[in-house]
């Protein structure tokens, strides 16, 4: 088990690593003691490592560090994080996937609606072509473009038309 001046020493070296805390004098600071005090704890002076002190660093740095641990030696240095948090993070990802999916559901749906139309207006143009036949004046059309143009179109008319025997 550590000793309280290793506990110590832990929970300045995770601050300076996690952080942005830099010297003693900073995390004395924090703590509102003074730079002598901190230094005669850090160098393991149980005169200095009092309860007082771990309870100064857990007000000082809220949610990070386990007092039991501090004190005792028991348990682990840092808290684990609150579940609510992590369901949080998890429920946010869902609702974005979730969103994600039905925007491209929506767009899929959105794309099938146009391709119908335009396919009924083709079909209704036909028809009235069939009916009327070409507008006076007007260039006839050349499949040859048309099948450049649209060849999925040309191609998807032409398996309805002339279906396979």
């Amino acid at each position: 088990m550590k000793t309280k001046q290793e506990r110590l020493k832990e929970v300045y070296d995770h601050l300076r690593a996690n952080h942005g805390l830099h010297t003693q004098t900073d995390f004395a600071a924090a703590l509102h003691i003074t730079r002598p005090v901190l230094s005669a704890a850090m160098n393991g002076n149980e005169a200095y490592l009092t309860k007082n002190l771990f309870q100064k660093i857990c007000a000082a740095y809220p949610g990070i560090f386990n007092l039991d641990y501090l004190l005792t030696g028991r348990g682990e240095l840092l808290l684990p994080i609150p579940r609510p948090e992590v369901e949080q993070i998890n429920s946010a990802e869902e609702v974005y996937t979730r969103n994600l999916f039905d925007l491209a559901m929506q767009v899929i749906k959105d794309n099938e609606a146009l391709h119908r139309q335009l396919q009924a207006s083709i079909a209704e143009l036909r028809s009235l072509i069939d009916r009327y036949g070409p507008i006076p004046g007007a260039e006839s059309p050349n499949p040859q473009k048309i099948i450049q143009k649209y060849p999925s179109m040309v191609a998807e008319d032409l398996d309805k038309t002339n279906p396979k025997k």
